[in-house]
Parts: C-alpha cells; structure tokens; sequence
C-alpha cells in the first residue's frame, strides 16, 4: 500500500511553491481614468527677465542657482570709463559756464559802446538839422554846410544803428551757440550719470537665479561684454510653479483645457501633485532644428506648489482623458505579454497560477481596463510566476 502512494505521488506534477510565486492582487470593478503620460518641466508662473540698460562689461554676477531677495544687488557693470567721461564732462560744463559769462560781458559792453556810438550820431544829425532854418539867428553860410553835412549825418547815425543791430544779433548767437554747446554737454552727462545709475541692478523680487545665454549659446559670465537689450538673467517667483509639458502632435487633440492632471517629479520620487491643463498651445513646434517630430506645449497648473520645487525640474504627467464608469480593471503589473498576446495569470485551485488570455482597453499610470478575459473578485499575480515566459506591461 505505502508502495503504491509513492507511485501515485511519483506520477503528480509537483505544485509550485508558494515562496516562488509573486503576490496577488484582486481583480476590480469601477470608475477608471483613462491617462496620457507626457514628460514636461516645473516652472514659475511668474518670473522676472532681468535685460541689459547699456551695453558694457559685467564685473558682478550673481551664480546660477542663487536663491536672491528682492533689492539685492545681482548684476553690476564696469563703469570705469563712464565715471572718467562724468569728471572730464562737468569740468567742460564748468569751462563753458565760465566761456559763456565772459562772452555775455563781452557783449553787453560792445553793445554799450555801440550805443553810445549811435547817441552820438542823432546828437550830431539833430545839431545838423537845427542849422537847417530860415531863422535870421544862422547865417546863410551856415546854412548851406549844414545842408550839405545832412547827408553824412544820416549816413553816420543810420550806420550806428546798422553796428548796433548787428551786434545785438551776433552776440545773441555768440551766446546762444554757447549755451547749445553747455546743454549738449549736460545732456550727455545726465545719460552717464543714468548709466552709473543703472549699473548696478537689483532683483525685482524674491526668487532664483537662471542665467542667459550669450549669442554662442554658453552661460553668461563675469567678465562679458552685453549689448542692450540683451537678457542676463531671469529670476523666477518660488511660491507659485506650474508645469510646462510636451504632447506629441499625434496625441494633441486628446488634451483639452480644464483637463485633471497628475504631476510626478523625478527629483522627488514618492510624490504626486494634483492640477490641470489651464493653457494648450495653438501651433505645434519642433524641439530641435534638425527634428520633424512636432510637439504642443501644455500648461500645468497645480493646485498646490513646494519649497523643494525648482524650475528645470523634470516631471511626468499623466492627462486625464477620459473618465471610464463601471469597468473591470487589473494593476498594470499583472499584464503579461505572451507570443503577441496579452495575458493575467489568475489564482486557481490550491493557489496555482492559471494563464488567461485577456482583451484590454484604456489604461493609466497604475491600472489597466480588461473589457474580457476575467471578473472582478478574482485575483491574479502581480507578474509571471517563475517558469513561464512573458514581457510585463510596465512601459506600455
């Protein structure tokens, strides 16, 4: 008797040890949201661009990476040769003050002079002019100079008067050519002093520091030369983030405003923050020259931000797009594909892994929807148990 159990053992395919099977999870029945995962980069919702206001040499910069407060000093420029131009500028202004007061002497006492000149010449013309009469009290001969000498008189007092206009005039240009000369000086004064005054440059607000690039493509750096305009750097707000996600062009018109979102960073693994697409770009563009492949830009804005966060951070989000009711759904661990099939290894009796063929549908970052193959309530393994060949469906 004892001989035959033996055989009949001996005949039994042996049950897989429990220890060797991977864990189980329950097959479930309800509400399914249905995901698109794109990649994307935590940044600020509002950041302030810090640009150049001349052009010149930065001998001051602060690192990137730098966490700045508002009013401090983050760019400063070399103003070396500018404050050389102020002092050589205000002595010019000093010597043209003084120019344009020995001219305005110079001018007013000719013009004295001149004045003089022409009282005299009405004071000779008007004595000239008595002696013309037919009064008995001038002599006839007097008479005749004086008419003879009328003409000259004139000539002489109308000349007076010619000099001293002239010199009203000429003086008033004299003048004026020098003040224009002083103004344009002090005009250029003012816009050093402005440059001195804008060289040094304070952070607009609270944040961190995110470098330009120069035309070559490189950090900028103590010691560049800058143009105006140019960017230097730009100092993102910390307390408000949102996300700047990538979708395929093909996958574009799946994504909508108002759409929920999971945001999940690489740089803090464990960690899940919720949001919602609150911008979709119109037009799709490509993220490298050489590259056809076009991608839309996507905003995320989340519901609640962190200190840890920090712009350039690389996340995943998945889309919700679509919201499934009442389905039949199995975590994405317990996909295995076999020979081009799909397939969940059920638990059967005495615990036996049973390979079922099974039909599925949407999926997320967690679950996959099986429209046939198994019924909530069941449980499969979390993977193929060790003998059996198959590829899980992590990555699909």
């Amino acid at each position: 008797m004892r001989l035959l159990l033996l055989l009949l053992l001996a005949g039994c395919p042996a049950a897989a040890p429990q220890a060797d099977l991977p864990p189980t999870a329950e097959v479930t029945r309800g509400a399914f949201d249905h995901t698109l995962t794109v990649t994307g980069e935590i940044q600020a919702v509002d950041s302030q661009k810090i640009v150049a206001p001349l052009h010149g040499k930065i001998t001051e910069l602060a690192e990137e990476g730098d966490v700045v407060k508002k009013g401090q000093v983050v760019v400063r420029f070399d103003m070396t040769e500018t404050e050389r131009e102020v002092a050589t500028l205000k002595q010019d202004i000093d010597l043209k003050n003084q120019e344009i007061e020995q001219k305005t002497i110079e001018v007013h006492n000719n013009i004295e002079n001149l004045h003089r000149a022409l009282e005299k010449a009405e004071l000779n013309l008007q004595r000239i002019e008595l002696k013309i009469t037919d009064s008995e009290t001038v002599s006839r001969i007097e008479r005749e100079e004086a008419r003879l000498n009328l003409r000259d008189g004139e000539i002489e007092r109308d000349k007076a008067k010619q000099e001293l206009d002239a010199a009203v005039s000429k003086g008033d240009a004299d003048v004026s050519k020098l003040r224009l000369e002083k103004r344009q000086k002090s005009d250029k004064l003012a816009l050093k002093a402005e440059e001195i005054e804008k060289s040094a440059l304070e952070a607009p607000t609270d944040g961190l520091v995110i470098l330009g690039q120069t035309w070559r493509g490189g950090k900028i750096a103590e010691g560049d030369q800058v143009w105006r305009g140019v960017m230097i750097m730009e100092i993102p707000d910390l307390s408000a983030m949102e996300v700047l996600a990538l979708v395929h062009e093909v996958d574009a018109a799946k994504v909508a405003e108002e759409q929920k979102a999971t945001v999940r960073l690489d740089a803090m693994q464990g960690r899940a923050f919720t949001g919602s697409v609150s911008k979709k770009a119109r037009l799709a563009k490509t993220k490298r020259k050489d590259s056809e492949v076009k991608y839309f830009d996507v905003t995320v804005s989340l519901d609640e931000s962190d200190p840890e966060m920090k712009p350039g951070m690389t996340t995943k989000v998945d889309l919700v797009i679509e919201q499934l009711e009442d389905v039949v759904m199995v975590p994405r661990e317990a996909l295995v594909q076999s020979e081009g099939k799909w397939t969940v290894f059920v638990k059967g009796k005495g615990g036996r892994p049973d390979e079922v063929e099974v039909t599925v549908g949407a999926r997320n970052a967690t679950h996959v929807v099986v429209e046939e193959g198994v019924t909530a309530g069941q449980s499969v393994f979390l993977g193929a148990p060790n003998g059996h060949q198959g590829s899980g469906a992590q990555g699909g």
